[in-house]
């Protein structure tokens, strides 16, 4: 069965995601334990300055707990700031994330790019299985086609249109004033 866990932009501020972003250098070994310590078929984590999750195809465990004991950090501290995942609602979970359903500007096309990377650094790591690389490959195909064909109306069109409301929502404004965002 399908599984996943993981924490977003939208659950957490980034304090508390900071805690739970792995290195590169340090996710092939960080794969390498989980998916072992949970009898896992297979596993992909996917870290952004947005999100991380944990997936897995079958094992058992629970998938918080595992990314706690990487993080090292007291699992009793930030369940809450977590949403876990299974079967059909991890999968639908998945192609609305790699769409860009999900992210904080909605329709961007970065996420996508970031599903693939963890398919792929998964791959290149031994630690993904049939299943989670048909899953991923077919999120990430759906995902280029929604891009193609679809047209977001409400979407945000950059990072700085998002950036301006969120800054006028908060009762700034940049009117007249000289603003870099990075």
């Amino acid at each position: 069965m399908i599984r996943m866990t993981g924490i977003d932009h939208m659950q957490a501020p980034v304090n508390v995601r900071s805690l739970f972003a792995f290195r590169k250098s340090r996710m092939p070994a960080v794969m390498e334990r989980s998916k072992e310590r949970l009898g896992a078929g297979g596993i992909v984590l996917l870290s952004t300055c947005n999100r991380i999750e944990l997936w897995v195809n079958g094992g058992s465990g629970d998938l918080y707990e595992e990314l706690c004991r990487e993080a090292e950090v007291d699992p009793d501290e930030y369940r809450e700031y977590f949403t876990s995942r299974e079967g059909d609602e991890a999968v639908e979970h998945l192609f609305y994330l790699t769409c860009g359903l999900r992210s904080a500007i909605v329709a961007e096309d970065q996420i996508l790019t970031q599903v693939n990377d963890a398919l792929a650094f998964a791959r290149e790591n031994y630690e993904t299985d049939n299943v989670l690389e048909v899953l991923f490959r077919t999120a990430v195909s759906a995902a280029k086609k929604v891009k193609t064909e679809v047209v977001f109306q409400h979407a945000d069109g950059t990072a700085m249109e998002a950036a301006l409301r969120m800054f006028r929502a908060s009762g700034f404004d940049p009117a007249g004033k000289t603003c870099m965002v990075i």
